[in-house]
């Protein structure tokens, strides 16, 4: 029998040896033991036979279908949604939960589409989207289940930022499905950080960062640092690095990186797959790959180390403090604290006005172009990131500089 092609953009030669608390949280048996159940869902998914090129397939669908069936989760945020199969998965291992689903592109035109019609599913998308760490939390998520809500991050983002916008929040459960090496330049990565360090020379058109942010335009050789959809992108000096990763082992309880089903690769210097061959694959159930599928064969069964991250819980007296702002319950006399709402109250019917005014603008005046952006998004269209993150700081569906300008 002929194996599919890979292209093993997810092999590397060093396992995570800089975060080894979780390393061994699920070993090969207790990984086998959900694949019987899970090649039953995923042959029988609607997508199943179409193209999800770009999106989530087997490999990161299984790691990310074992999380959700480990922790059970009544909450589940997804930043970064592309065709929703993703969120169809999430319903089907999870059908109680309560989904939020993040993303600032909408695809409700393509005919793959899934949009999810349970009531316990919440759409922040296209002139509604909101990135994860400037939506008001205490309207959807109290403190009190932060910490058991599952998020999943499938945005090309930071990952050190996530983790700080996480510790900040109050959550401490994460999946990061593209955990891709330095030599991606898709996002600074779980992986990067977990791995010993890879200095590169400065790319050609690098940095690649907003006039506020220290650039580092000096360094010759760095630690690559891509954020924002890939429209950030700089070199940063090696102890900067090494002082984000003292900060992420600081604040790990547990990093765990998924095997791959089967990737086709070599069993040489890396993780291995957990079958080596691909016949093992078949006698589980998945359908054999057909090029009629309309999928590319190397995507099928790609495989880039996705991540299950468990954060330590900041300190109790900043859990209080954090859960009295987003709650409200502030030390002030009864008087004042009528004051406060009623001049609240004031500001934010304002700022609703503002909004609605600057939104028929953007919208019906053509200030955004979504052909600028692509109904399918991709990182590596640099001047499109730049476009999409320009117009969202805008609109302020993200956060200002000042929040990140220490990464």
């Amino acid at each position: 029998m002929t194996e599919p092609l890979q292209r093993c953009v997810g092999l590397r030669a060093s396992l995570p040896t800089e975060c080894t608390k979780g390393n061994d949280l699920w070993n090969i048996k207790t990984l086998r033991a959900y694949l019987p159940g899970f090649a039953t869902w995923y042959n029988s998914k609607p997508q199943h036979d179409t193209n999800n090129f770009g999106g989530m397939h087997a490999n990161h669908a299984f790691a990310l279908w074992v999380v959700v069936k480990r922790l059970n989760p009544t909450h589940i945020i997804e930043s970064g949604v592309f065709l929703g199969f993703s969120t169809f998965l999430l319903r089907s291992a999870a059908p109680k939960a309560r989904i939020i689903c993040l993303d600032p592109r909408v695809l409700a035109d393509d005919k793959y589409y899934f949009h999810d019609p349970s009531p316990l599913t919440t759409y922040l998308t296209g002139h509604n989207f909101i990135d994860f760490a400037a939506v008001e939390w205490a309207k959807y998520l109290p403190m009190r289940d932060r910490p058991s809500t599952l998020v999943m991050f499938d945005d090309h983002m930071s990952a050190i930022r996530r983790v700080k916008e996480m510790l900040d929040l109050g959550f401490q459960h994460l999946f990061y499905e593209d955990n891709l090496s330095s030599d991606a330049f898709a996002s600074y990565s779980f992986n990067i950080l977990c791995t010993p360090p890879k200095l590169i020379p400065l790319p050609k058109g690098w940095p690649r960062i907003p006039p506020s942010e220290n650039n580092y335009s000096h360094l010759a050789e760095g630690v690559a640092y891509v954020d924002w959809f890939g429209a950030w992108a700089k070199l940063i000096p090696l102890h900067k690095h090494q002082s984000n990763v003292q900060f992420l082992n600081n604040h790990l309880r547990e990093y765990y990186e998924f095997p791959a089903i089967y990737d086709g690769c070599p069993n040489k210097g890396g993780m291995q797959s957990m079958y080596a061959h691909f016949e093992d694959v078949l006698k589980l159930g998945f359908k054999e790959w057909n090029p009629k599928d309309g999928v590319n064969a190397g995507e099928w069964w790609v495989h880039n180390y996705p991540a299950y991250v468990r954060l330590k819980p900041t300190r109790k007296k900043e859990k209080q403090d954090h859960e009295r702002w987003n709650q409200g319950k502030k030390t002030k006399t009864r008087a004042g604290y009528r004051t406060m709402i009623s001049w609240t109250v004031l500001l934010n019917l304002a700022l609703l006005i503002l909004m609605a005014n600057g939104m028929f603008y953007a919208i019906k005046g053509g200030k955004f172009d979504p052909a600028k952006v692509g109904p399918r998004f991709d990182t590596g269209r640099f001047e499109a990131s730049i476009y999409l993150y320009n117009y969202l700081k805008e609109l302020g569906a993200i956060p200002d500089f000042d929040r990140t300008s220490n990464l």
